[in-house]
């Protein structure tokens, strides 16, 4: 059976609740698994503690030391022993949280889609040119302005034009000196191949602490793009769970794309009266 990386990351950390009557505590095939555990969520924890590399470093080595133990005709893969690697790069960089490059695997369809419909003699290298191509394009522009050709990747739903005196309208000339033209309200856009939908998802702006947005308006007029809705009030983070815990403000918020820092769009979760968030993709939203 063929698991999702987000259905994995889920029974991980809840198999010692399921196996708990079979294996015993004191079991070295437990207490591996356990130490696993621990390397993972020091590894995506949001905030990284000062003392934390070096603890890390100590279940890094320990982990290891009884995987040979445990397993001796188990080779060492590459993503163990990418672990090793772990502290300096939270000594470097911070929580690897914010960093992750998984989301961008996604980015592979984009190229197979192009691979079955061409026909290169060596497509690997063509595809890899205009992708060179099209971020150097996107890295001379404007900050905030879509390069021509991108604007074929970005599809909104059916454009309602902002009368002139629409609120959110006046929002955005508050936030600009010059008046954009042609502003229009939209219910859910494709931006670089991710889709926004109003009422769906949150998405996280850029700042010291998480804030988090609720997106009920898109507002655009083809080059800039705005994202308005409900402020979230983080209420803290669930290290058991690896999820946010917040809760509405009712306080609006107007912001522009190029200041979130999500690349993705965050899904809610429900548990009784209370809201958790997640950063990372997920195919579904419980509301």
């Amino acid at each position: 059976m063929c698991l999702l990386a987000s259905q994995l990351w889920l029974l991980s950390r809840v198999l010692l609740l399921i196996v708990d009557q079979w294996v015993p505590q004191h079991d070295l095939h437990r207490f591996s698994y356990r130490l696993h555990l621990a390397i993972l969520y020091a590894a995506l924890a949001p905030e990284v503690h000062p003392q934390t590399p070096g603890i890390l470093e100590n279940l890094i080595h320990v982990h290891h030391l009884l995987f040979r133990l445990i397993y001796p005709n188990v080779q060492i893969t590459p993503k163990l022993h990418y672990y090793l690697h772990l502290p300096s790069i939270l000594r470097r960089d911070g929580p690897t949280r914010w960093i992750c490059c998984l989301r961008y695997e996604a980015k592979h369809q984009r190229f197979k889609e192009l691979f079955l419909e061409g026909n290169h003699l060596n497509p690997c290298k063509t595809l890899c040119q205009r992708e060179e191509n099209l971020q150097a394009l996107r890295f001379v522009q404007i900050p905030g302005q879509l390069p021509p050709d991108v604007l074929a990747d970005v599809e909104f739903s059916q454009l309602i034009v902002l009368p002139p005196q629409h609120p959110l309208l006046q929002m955005v000339l508050q936030m600009h000196a010059a008046p954009l033209n042609g502003l229009a309200l939209c219910e859910r856009a494709t931006i670089d191949g991710t889709l926004f939908k109003c009422n769906r998802c949150v998405v996280r702006v850029h700042g010291p602490q998480p804030e988090f947005v609720f997106l009920t308006d898109i507002i655009t007029n083809g080059v800039e793009t705005y994202f308005h809705g409900e402020l979230m009030q983080v209420i803290g983070f669930r290290d058991d769970l690896q999820l946010y815990e917040v809760a509405h403000t009712l306080h609006q918020r107007l912001t522009h794309v190029r200041h979130c820092a999500t690349v993705q769009a965050l899904m809610l979760w429900r548990e009784g009266n209370r809201l958790f968030l997640s950063d990372r993709t997920s195919d579904r939203s419980f509301f």
